[in-house]
């Protein structure tokens, strides 16, 4: 599901409804989620209920991989 959620906010689409369509509609994400099209509703329960509570940690977690496997110096 947050393949779903980023690729949507790279390509612009933040609406609930565009991304449901998109992940029925958009090869590129059909390829990312093997062909899973969730709904709007559950998208929306993604991101209330784990997205928006672990966004920290996540952005963390992506940052120390990118340090790390980049040899950046922080």
């Amino acid at each position: 599901m947050i393949k779903v959620v980023l690729f949507c906010n790279i390509i612009n689409i933040y609406s609930l409804k565009a991304m449901e369509e998109a992940a029925r509609n958009d090869i590129r994400l059909m390829w990312l989620t093997d062909e899973i099209k969730p709904s709007h509703q559950a998208i929306g329960d993604f991101i209330n209920n784990h997205l928006i509570k672990n966004i920290n940690d996540i952005f963390k977690e992506i940052n120390n991989y990118i340090i790390k496997e980049e040899n950046i110096n922080p």
